[in-house]
């Protein structure tokens, strides 16, 4: 092991094509310090990894800068926000108490349901974001809840969650803390996947939020993934926003904005069938928001 601020650095041989088309040797970086990590992921054809998943999907690297020394994994309870290291895994959010306690508890929910027990012990909530995968669940969670994205590299600089999926991370950058602030979490909030199987990626994620002012809805924040990369559901926020809600309401209002929504495509099911999933799902947990159904 290296001293204190100094990278440990050796060599794997990768039993496969490389990015530059040729069989040849990974090397795996431990840096100890955000200079040393900023300054490896500027390299060509570097990767941050953590739980490693994503190179599983995404082999094409030649230098893997392992984010795990940098301390990143934890949950701190602020007086007016939550935050969460970029190395938390999926497992550990699943279960914390201070989470818990935030809107109904819904990023537990979608954590403890991301694929299967193994894989919820490594997937971390950073690796979930910055790999921007379709099926990913914590995202259209934290979009609900307003969360923003503390960004590490040449300069520190926090974005909300939602225009990080319009943008592109530079050079050296890297996502090092999800920031929940706890003004956006003190309504009801429901999470809810749709997979051919219990451990399966989701094929559809919904992840409601919603506040009362009396009879009416005083905040509204809707958010899906896997028919769809992740993305707020405008239309139905300002469809709802100040209404008082009935069935007729919110059955008119969803499937006007599904009918919208721009699906990717899927060999699995059609695109009429996903549509009307989208749209019950939608439906269902609005209702248990809304009208405790």
């Amino acid at each position: 092991m290296g001293a204190p601020g100094q990278s440990v650095k050796r060599q794997r041989r990768y039993l496969g094509w490389n990015c530059c088309g040729r069989r040849g040797e990974l090397e795996f970086h431990y840096p100890r310090t955000v200079k040393k990590t900023v300054a490896l992921l500027r390299r060509p054809s570097s990767l941050a990894v953590a739980g490693g998943t994503s190179f599983i999907v995404k082999p094409r690297a030649e230098h893997l800068v392992d984010l795990t020394r940098l301390e990143l994994n934890y949950i701190r309870d602020k007086k007016t926000e939550v935050l969460i290291g970029a190395t938390t895994t999926a497992t550990n959010i699943s279960e914390s108490q201070v989470l818990g306690r935030l809107a109904s508890g819904i990023l537990c929910a979608a954590s403890s349901i991301i694929a299967d027990t193994q894989l919820r012990n490594v997937i971390t909530v950073g690796g979930d974001i910055a790999c921007r995968y379709i099926w990913a669940n914590l995202p259209p969670a934290l979009m609900v809840l307003d969360a923003r994205l503390k960004i590490v590299g040449s300069k520190e600089r926090v974005i909300a969650i939602e225009k990080f999926f319009k943008s592109r991370l530079q050079p050296g950058e890297f996502i090092s803390e999800v920031i929940v602030p706890k003004k956006s979490t003190k309504g009801k909030g429901a999470f809810i996947k749709f997979s051919r199987t219990k451990s399966e990626y989701s094929l559809i994620a919904v992840a409601v939020y919603a506040e009362r002012l009396g009879k009416k809805t005083s905040v509204v924040r809707v958010a899906v993934s896997g028919n769809t990369p992740p993305t707020r559901i405008k239309a139905i926020e300002v469809g709802l926003q100040g209404k008082v809600i009935t069935e007729e309401l919110l059955e008119r209002t969803t499937m006007k904005a599904v009918t919208q929504l721009q699906l990717t495509e899927s060999y699995i099911f059609s695109e009429d069938y996903r549509r009307e999933l989208l749209g019950t799902l939608l439906k269902r947990g609005l209702k248990k928001v809304l009208m405790g159904g």
